[in-house]
């Protein structure tokens, strides 16, 4: 009867595993499918909670609710239309531009590729040799390409619409987030519980948050003072593109460096000015990415090499480029959740940085360090006496 039991159990609990898979697999499916609502979703819930304290702040100031509010979204949602059109407007001035900028680059590879031939000694047919690379470059799809930025705009409106609408609706209700927990809870003592933990879940997300996007609009900032000492055309459009690309993880950071550099490229005069522009732009980032970042932010909140790598494509596969954006983000608060989790709390850690990995261990070894060194300094201290009283005697 025991072991009829245990093969009952089995049974069951491979049931159960298949079904938990086929849930994971449907909730990836919808998720995919239903991307063009719940990437505006997402953003604006992002968006809510990095607000949400400006709310509190004003609730303590005695103003009230049916104020703090609407002055809270009508000001961040009116930014955020004004950046909006000024890149709108921008991007259909480029395509506007792209005979003069086609033109220019094709002067500039000329102009390479005469300088290739003087300076190695290389007799080529410049006008054959480029005649060729031509043939490499599908100018339909640049063409396409600058033809659809209308298109692009119109369902960035469209986007903004839903995300403004979604923003409101979050904003608001983050004001009433302690009675539905301790609603969902279903007793006092329960939901005291769970508010604690959500309250320490959510102090952390609001700090990476704040921290990411003060880094990206820094780097977005910097980018666009660089541009105007160059004189780059479109500098407002590189500075945003080097702010929104600053939130995808590792690649990020280089493809805005790399097609503002390239862009400067068409521009400029000499390779000289290029040379230093692409530095700074490269400094920039390395400065404020892999020194002012770390610092401001907690290890806790990071993530190891591979994480990255993976929630790079897993939500580039389901998201396109707006997951690639948000990959960092979202894995970082499944991290704080799920380490806030004890049976699931294994798979935080595993999603952590190599800094965390043995804290103890760094630490020991630092003060075993200092102690060999203060050993070593009263070892020449009594070393030098004994000379000296050797030497008196």
């Amino acid at each position: 009867m025991l072991e009829k039991m245990t093969e009952n159990e089995k049974a069951v609990r491979t049931i159960r595993s298949i079904l938990q898979i086929f849930l994971i697999v449907i909730i990836f499916f919808v998720i995919q499918y239903l991307s063009g609502i719940l990437q505006p979703f997402v953003l604006a819930g992002l968006a809510a909670l990095i607000f949400q304290p400006l709310v509190y702040k004003l609730g303590e100031k005695k103003v009230p609710s049916y104020l703090s509010l609407p002055l809270v979204a009508v000001i961040t949602l009116g930014v955020i239309a004004i950046i909006g059109v000024v890149i709108g407007d921008t991007a259909i001035e480029v395509s506007k531009e792209s005979d003069f900028l086609m033109g220019r680059l094709t002067e500039k590879i000329e102009t390479i590729l005469l300088w290739v031939g003087s300076t190695f000694g290389v007799q080529t047919d410049v006008k054959h040799l480029f005649d060729e690379l031509l043939k490499y470059v599908n100018f339909d799809s640049i063409s396409s390409a600058f033809g659809s930025v209308s298109g692009v705009v119109g369902d960035a409106t469209a986007n903004f619409i839903m995300f403004g609408l979604f923003f409101v609706m979050i904003l608001g209700g983050l004001k009433y987030y302690k009675d539905y927990i301790r609603f969902i809870a279903g007793s006092k003592e329960k939901g005291d519980i769970w508010l604690n933990e959500y309250e320490k879940i959510n102090i952390k997300i609001i700090r990476y948050l704040s921290t990411k996007a003060f880094v990206s609009l820094m780097t977005g900032l910097f980018a666009y003072i660089v541009c105007l000492i160059f004189d780059v055309r479109f500098a407002v459009f590189w500075g945003f593109l080097t702010f929104v690309f600053n939130f995808i993880p590792s690649i990020g950071s280089i493809l805005s460096t790399v097609v503002t550099g390239l862009f400067f490229l068409i521009q400029c005069e000499t390779i000289g000015d290029f040379v230093v522009f692409t530095g700074l732009l490269a400094l920039i980032q390395l400065v404020l990415g892999n020194v002012v970042e770390p610092k401001m932010m907690s290890s806790r909140l990071s993530l190891n090499t591979p994480t990255v790598i993976f929630g790079l494509f897993f939500w580039k596969f389901l998201w396109g480029p707006i997951g690639m954006m948000l990959s960092v983000p979202l894995f970082v608060i499944m991290r704080i959740i799920l380490e806030h989790i004890p049976s699931l709390s294994f798979l935080g850690r595993m999603m952590g940085s190599s800094s965390e990995v043995n804290p103890r261990g760094r630490r020991a070894k630092k003060k075993a360090k200092n102690k060999l060194k203060t050993i070593s300094e009263c070892s020449t201290t009594s070393e030098e006496n004994t000379d000296k009283e050797t030497s008196e005697k």
